[in-house]
């Protein structure tokens, strides 16, 4: 009897550890690049060499990352957006069905949903206002605080 008494912690650990759920393919570090379509190109392309170069420019100039924990908590950073603005947002994320959902802490921040590969490697969020341009994030390691 006082062997099985002590032998109770070690199930009651094992229980637990065994319990616990198993941490997303999609917790990592993400860098992102935006990728326009030909479309959308040719119809830049139309309004001139000038807006042309613009978006050149602003491709060019779009920097960001986004790191998903294992604590359903997210932070994210962009650069060279519109007028050189620089963003930083956190809040939670949620996954099913391989679509991420972001809800971000601050105020005025909307919710934002990507969508995630097979393999957890890439996501990515699409815009409805930009039809042909889409935010692609490359996992590059784990998560970095």
């Amino acid at each position: 009897m006082s062997r099985c008494l002590k032998l109770v912690p070690f199930v009651l650990i094992a229980a637990l550890v065994g319990c616990s759920k198993p941490e997303s393919k999609f917790v990592g570090h993400y860098d992102a690049k935006i990728e326009v379509d030909q479309a959308l190109r040719d119809k830049v392309a139309a309004a001139g060499p000038q807006a042309t170069a613009m978006l050149e420019q602003q491709l060019g100039a779009a920097q960001g990352s986004l790191n998903l924990f294992g604590d359903g908590t997210y932070s994210g950073r962009q650069s060279g957006t519109s007028k050189g603005n620089r963003g930083i947002s956190s809040g939670k994320w949620t996954e099913s069905g391989g679509t991420i959902t972001m809800t971000g802490n601050g105020k005025g921040e909307k919710t934002e949903t990507v969508t995630g590969s097979e393999d957890g490697n890439t996501l990515t969020m699409t815009f409805d206002s930009l039809p042909g341009a889409k935010l692609v994030f490359t996992k590059s390691g784990p998560p970095v605080k």
